[in-house]
C-alpha cells in the first residue's frame, strides 16, 4: 500500500470512528497496518509548547494556533524578514524518537518541493535549543476539522467530497488551501 493510499484509508477509518464513536484500543487493534497513523490523530499527549513572546531561532511566538498529533502550531513573526509565519514545533516527546523526528523532517522536505495553491509554502526547517520547528506560510482561516465537520447535508462526511490525487476537495465551490497540522489546518476561499 502506498503512503498516499495508507493516509487516505487512515482518514476514512478516523472519520468513521469520529462519527460513530467507539473504543480507541479496538480501533487500533482492528487496523494494525494503520496504527501508526491513527494513534497520531488522538490528542492524549498534549505537547508542552513555548509561551507567547518566546523566541525560537529567528521567530518570535505571537500565539498558539492549534495542536495536533505531532506538536503545536504557532503564529509567529520571522524577525529577520519581518513576516508573519506559521511555526510548527515538534512535541518534545516525539523529538526524542528518531522515527518521529525523521517523519517531521521528511514532511518539511516533501512540502518544500511543492508549489501549488492548495499546499502551504515551507520557508525553513531547523532546530533551536532542542526544539525542532518548521516555518511555513500563515493563512488566516478556520481550522480544517471545523470545516470538515460543518453540517452540509446528509451523511457522516458532509463537507468532504473526497480526496483526489492527494488534494482535498470541499463540498462547496470555494477552493480550499489546506494546512499541514491536523488541528491547526487553515483554509482560504479564493
Amino acid at each position: 500500500m502506498t503512503d498516499s493510499t495508507r493516509l487516505e484509508r487512515a482518514l476514512e477509518v478516523w472519520l468513521r470512528f469520529q462519527s460513530e464513536g467507539g473504543d480507541r484500543d479496538q480501533l487500533l487493534a482492528g487496523h494494525p497496518e494503520l496504527a501508526d497513523l491513527l494513534v497520531s490523530m488522538f490528542d492524549d499527549e498534549q505537547p508542552a509548547g513555548p509561551l507567547a513572546e518566546q523566541v525560537i531561532g529567528d521567530f518570535r511566538i505571537v500565539r498558539e494556533v492549534g495542536r495536533g498529533g505531532m506538536g503545536v502550531v504557532y503564529e509567529a513573526r520571522q524577525r529577520s524578514l519581518d513576516r508573519r509565519i506559521a511555526l510548527k514545533v515538534l512535541a518534545p516527546h516525539l523529538a526524542a524518537r528518531p522515527v518521529a523526528l525523521a517523519r517531521f523532517k521528511r514532511e518539511a522536505l516533501l512540502l518544500a518541493r511543492f508549489d501549488h495553491p492548495g499546499i502551504v509554502r515551507v520557508f525553513d526547517v531547523g532546530e533551536d535549543q532542542g526544539q525542532n520547528w518548521l516555518a511555513m506560510e500563515f493563512v488566516d482561516g478556520e481550522p480544517l476539522l471545523a470545516r470538515l465537520y460543518r453540517p452540509r447535508g446528509p451523511g457522516p462526511f458532509p463537507a468532504v467530497v473526497g480526496v483526489h490525487g492527494g488534494a482535498w476537495t470541499s463540498g462547496d465551490s470555494a477552493r480550499v488551501r489546506s494546512r499541514s497540522s491536523r488541528r491547526s489546518c487553515s483554509r482560504r476561499s479564493e
